[in-house]
């Protein structure tokens, strides 16, 4: 609508306190633990008020800055809110990372990465049975929509949220992962040797 000068709005509006009684105690607490404070409704409308300014898109949220800066891996949408650049993570992985490596090894490093972002994003510091349900771990649509966005950003796979939540093991994750990864590197082979076939033609 902007883009035909008509007008348009769209806020991304951060968790409400009149809401969280539909959360369980043990979601509001990740959240909170998390930096995102439920806003009070007094807080909700005067950020209402202040969102007609023009801007086409705006996030109205209580960001508690001093608990996500202490928190060991930042999340990579406000990293420049708190002035500091993110430090290396075990839990980070590439698929360039991926090449070349020995089956068995590729699939351990994913094995393990996956269950460090599964922790990660369920604030837990115990290890997690891999044979168990995700849903039984606590994953929900709001967990599983971070674990699915990190696993595109970092590996480009795709994972639909309703996988995570049907009661699908950590081990079955592991599995969908591998398989298109696996994809992925078979695809990248035939390209290769394809561009090599031409350029010997040539």
């Amino acid at each position: 609508r902007r883009l035909r000068a008509r007008p348009a709005l769209s806020i991304g509006w951060g968790s409400w306190a009149a809401g969280m009684g539909a959360a369980d105690a043990k979601t509001a607490e990740r959240i909170r633990a998390g930096g995102l404070n439920p806003l009070s409704e007094g807080e909700a409308f005067a950020a209402l008020e202040q969102a007609f300014s023009g801007e086409p898109h705006l996030v109205a949220a209580s960001i508690d800055l001093n608990r996500i800066a202490a928190q060991p891996d930042l999340p990579r949408l406000i990293e420049g809110l708190v002035g500091r650049a993110p430090a290396a993570s075990a839990r980070t992985l590439s698929f360039d990372q991926l090449r070349g490596r020995p089956a068995g090894e590729r699939r351990a490093r994913v094995a393990d990465y996956l269950e460090a972002e599964l922790r990660a994003v369920l604030s837990s510091p115990a290890a997690l049975p891999r044979q168990s349900s995700l849903l039984d771990l606590g994953v929900d649509s709001l967990t599983g929509a971070e674990l699915r966005n990190e696993l595109e950003r970092a590996l480009g796979v795709s994972v639909a949220i309703t996988h995570l939540i049907d009661g699908s093991s950590l081990d079955e994750l592991i599995d969908q992962v591998m398989a298109q990864l696996e994809r992925k590197l078979v695809t990248e082979q035939h390209s290769a040797v394809g561009a090599d076939t031409e350029e010997i033609t040539l």
